[in-house]
């Protein structure tokens, strides 16, 4: 019975904790899940903001970022203070990690995730209106290309639209459908003409929208293929053709940019020496 006791004693060891023992919960990383990066001009903050909060706070480090678990005194309390500080650093790490590289050339002075996260948020959401400006800009000079999908470049001016709301600049919807009739290219100048002698009262971006696309529809089964194959063939269109590639070329020097001009009592030779 005594050896039947003595050998039960290391398996029990084993699976369960001594007094005094501490039993840590393994810890939920970031790596599970797609971290967006956030771009150097900061035109994505407002998602990558809203998607890292949700990410820190699964990991249990949100109320370290914002600051409400601040630091206990060190001298108080210094193992309260060690563990606080390798939680601010992982946080900080994934905060740093989901930066391009400008963005993390700006920040390798920062010390704490609080300190980081508020930087960031200065820079690209801040008191300096930049974030407003840069808004603004995009909404306003960015033209729609003949080379990509309309619904893309949509989606991409209401996304716009969204981040200065959020911001604090709504835009009305009356100007944003003109500004939408504005971004269209040359080659929908009917459809343009036609969208502006709309009565005005009446105009709203969701009945502009559904117009450019229902033209685009028409064009692209006009065209006789799918989407994909339409704009492929849009961007071939459109890349500039060398003019070198168009001039014929000498039956007698082999040079281009004339024919054989023995018959005009002109030689190859008096032809180079007027293009010099």
């Amino acid at each position: 019975m005594s050896g039947q006791t003595g050998s039960s004693a290391p398996q029990q060891s084993r699976n369960v904790p001594t007094t005094g023992s501490v039993v840590t919960k393994p810890a939920i990383t970031p790596s599970r899940y797609e971290a967006p990066l956030l771009n150097d001009l900061g035109d994505n903050y407002n998602n990558w903001s809203r998607t890292m909060k949700l990410l820190l706070r699964i990991c249990g480090l949100l109320s370290i970022v914002d600051g409400t678990t601040p630091a206990p005194d060190i001298t108080m309390d210094p193992t309260g203070y060690a563990e606080w500080y390798e939680k601010d650093q992982e946080a900080l790490l994934q905060i740093i990690v989901t930066l391009k590289m400008e963005g993390q050339n700006c920040m390798h002075n920062m010390q704490t995730s609080k300190e980081c996260w508020d930087r960031l948020a200065d820079q690209y959401e801040g008191e300096g209106n930049q974030q407003i400006i840069y808004l603004l800009e995009k909404l306003l000079m960015t033209p729609f290309l003949n080379t990509e999908p309309m619904q893309v470049q949509l989606n991409a001016l209401t996304m716009t639209t969204q981040q200065l709301k959020v911001a604090g600049l709504s835009v009305d919807d009356k100007l944003l459908a003109f500004l939408i009739v504005l971004r269209l290219p040359d080659s929908y100048v009917m459809l343009k003409t036609v969208l502006s002698s709309l009565d005005s009262t009446k105009a709203t971006s969701k009945g502009m929208t559904s117009q450019i696309l229902a033209e685009e529809c028409r064009r692209i089964c006009s065209s006789g293929g799918d989407i994909v194959a339409f704009y492929v063939k849009a961007k071939k269109g459109n890349k500039p053709q060398h003019p070198e590639r168009n001039k014929k070329k000498c039956s007698h020097c082999k040079k281009k940019g004339h024919k054989l001009q023995h018959r005009l009592s002109k030689s190859c030779s008096d032809y180079h020496s007027t293009q010099r």
